[in-house]
């Protein structure tokens, strides 16, 4: 994650939070980063097809939190929640 750092400014620059997105499109993962982006937050989205991709890939990577787009009443979805918990345990995870 990088670090807040002083503009010429003088002012304190946002510090960019980079999310895991697992959806099955990467729009998804666009759409969510502009979202944070038209409030004034500084945040950048990685997407992955599955949950297995995210947990291969998430060595030395410091992720804000973990965001899962699967319907409430999909058993995939709840699969896929059950193994990102157990890989990022006290990390904020968002079932959306």
């Amino acid at each position: 994650m990088k670090q807040s750092r002083m503009s010429d400014g003088g002012v304190a620059a946002e510090s960019e939070r980079v999310f895991g997105v697992v959806a099955a499109e990467e729009t998804k993962a666009r759409e969510l980063m502009r979202c944070f982006l038209r409030q004034g937050d500084r945040v950048r989205t990685l997407w992955y097809p599955d949950a297995r991709r995210l947990i291969a890939d998430a060595e030395g990577r410091r992720f804000e939190a973990v965001v899962l787009f699967a319907p409430p009443d999909c058993p995939q979805g709840d699969s896929e929640e059950l193994e990102l918990r157990g890989a990022f345990r006290g990390l904020p995870l968002y079932r959306i």
